[in-house]
Parts: structure tokens; sequence; C-alpha cells
């Protein structure tokens, strides 16, 4: 990270080395067993400059459960929001003389980094808008831990994901699964929303594989997990049925596969999968407790190195 702050952010999934992702995978695994929080007494400033359910409330669960505490910025009424526009920086330098650590989500894809840059005190990327930058790496490792939790593994596994390669979830998922190299992945979008050039040309030089498909029958009988992304972060956008997932076109799947969706849905899920036993994606949503507990335990810990 460039700019005056040497501090540990978490701001791409990139930030975090294979080792790391599995360390905070078997950690996880610890918290959600009952394991006692060594982040007891941390206090997180929680900005949310856009729209979130699970994420913001998520950490908000994460911190109160370990025995920290939250401060909650209401962009409304606080001199950060659009009312007055205190410049990120200036809030940044304020916040980090009141908590430990703050989790940020905002609309713009720089929004986040520039945040970071005048930070003292770790900051988490809850999702930065859209863009080349634009990434969501919680949801990435909440993903894998779905994952692992499912099979006791993540390498060997056949994954299809459905879903708009400009995503910001999308584009932190592809680089962790890329620490699971035996890992056989299938993606499966509309032409609309397929990769830019910048994007795919990252993935060709860091040695990313995987097999874009046209159809879902292509794969659906073979597959480990079918992993539904959402098309589009547009409201009112509506949604191909032919990228859609019910009951009817799941019903050949696997047993023993799983089906997850990163939420909120729209056309793209309906509700006739709720009751299917592959149904995963309400779970996994809950799975972001403990990983996000892991996650602020690392980042804490690399603050104090």
């Amino acid at each position: 990270m460039s700019g005056q702050s040497t501090t540990r952010h978490l701001l791409s999934i990139d930030d975090l080395d294979g080792d790391t992702i599995r360390a905070i995978l078997a950690r996880s695994r610890e918290l959600a067993a009952g394991a006692q929080s060594r982040a007891r007494g941390a206090i997180a400033a929680l900005l949310f400059f856009s729209p979130s359910t699970r994420t913001q409330y998520g950490f908000q669960s994460s911190v109160l459960r370990a025995g920290g505490g939250v401060i909650s910025v209401d962009l409304e009424n606080s001199r950060a929001g659009s009312n007055w526009g205190e410049s990120l920086a200036d809030t940044a330098r304020v916040l980090s003389g009141f908590a430990d650590l703050a989790v940020i989500r905002h609309s713009e894809a720089d929004g986040v980094y520039d945040f970071a840059e005048a930070s003292t005190i770790p900051v988490i990327n809850a999702g930065n808008g859209m863009g080349l930058r634009a990434e969501h790496p919680t949801q990435a490792l909440i993903d894998l831990f779905t994952i692992e939790k499912a099979f006791g593994r993540i390498d060997g596994l056949k994954i299809l994901i459905i879903g708009g390669t400009h995503l910001r979830a999308f584009r932190s998922q592809i680089r962790a699964l890329a620490h699971f190299p035996q890992v056989e992945l299938f993606v499966l979008c509309p032409d609309k929303f397929w990769m830019e050039f910048a994007d795919a040309e990252h993935y060709r030089r860091a040695g990313i594989r995987f097999t874009r498909i046209g159809h879902l029958d292509e794969v659906k009988r073979n597959v480990d997990v079918i992993y539904h992304n959402g098309i589009t972060e547009r409201r009112g956008e509506p949604v191909d049925s032919f990228y859609a997932l019910d009951r009817a076109r799941l019903a050949e799947m696997r047993a023993d596969a799983i089906v997850m969706h990163s939420l909120p849905r729209v056309e793209d899920l309906a509700h006739d999968v709720d009751g299917m036993p592959q149904a995963r994606y309400f779970e996994q949503a809950h799975n972001g407790v403990p990983v996000r507990a892991a996650i602020i335990e690392h980042l804490l810990a690399a603050q104090r190195e």
C-alpha cells in the first residue's frame, strides 16, 4: 500500500497469501466450535456508505460476540456523511483514535483505499463499489469456509460460479480459489457482464484457470458446488431466467452437492430452492460471524507485531 500508513489492512484478497488464508479458515473453525476470541475488548468502527445487511450486521455480531464494542458511524447525522462531506482521510484520522480497527463499505472503488491510506488502525474492505479495484475479500473467505465445512476440503472440488464477473465478490472469490490449485472452476456468465480485458490479463498473469461454459446443464450433474453470485447490483435490472436457479433446474444435481448464494437474491434464486437439502446460502451468511472474528484477530495480531 502506498502513502503514509504502514498499517496492515485487508483491502483485497491479494493482501493474504495461501498460508494466511488457511490459518484464518482454521481459526474460524475453532471459533465456530466455541473457542474464546483473542479480540476481546477490541472496538470496531463500522462505516457503511452504501447499503448492507449481512456484512454490516455480521461484523457487528462478530465483534459483540467476541466481547468487543462497536462504533456505528451514522452517516446521515455525522460530518462524514453527505450532509457535510468531511473527507475520508480526515474521518480515518479521527476514528483511528477512537477504535482498534475500521470496517468500511463504499460506493466508489477507491474510497476504501483513500480511507486506509490515512488510517493508523487496520481497515477491512467490506465491499468497494464497482470497477477494476472493486472487491469483497471477507465474502470470499466466508465462501471458502462454507465449502470447506461442507466437504472437509477445498482442493479437488469442482465449483461452478454463476454471475457477473464484473462484480466485486467474484473478483475476490476467483483470486482466493487460486490458492487451491486442484480446484476445477467453471464460470457461467452473460456476455454483457463478462470480464474486462484488464481482469482477464490479471488472471492470466497470476495463473488463475477456469473454464467458461454456456449452460448450467453442461456441469450441474458433476460439480460439488453451484454458487450463484448474482448478475447485477443495479436495482430493478431484470435477470435473464436462463441464469436463474430453481428447484426444477437443480433437480438433477448431485445429492451431496451444495447450492450457495452471496445474497440478497432477486429473480436469480427461487424460493423453492430453500427446502432442498443442498441449499447452504443462509448457513453461508451465518458463517460470516466466526470468519470475520478470525479476520479481526489476524489483523489485530499483525498490528501488534
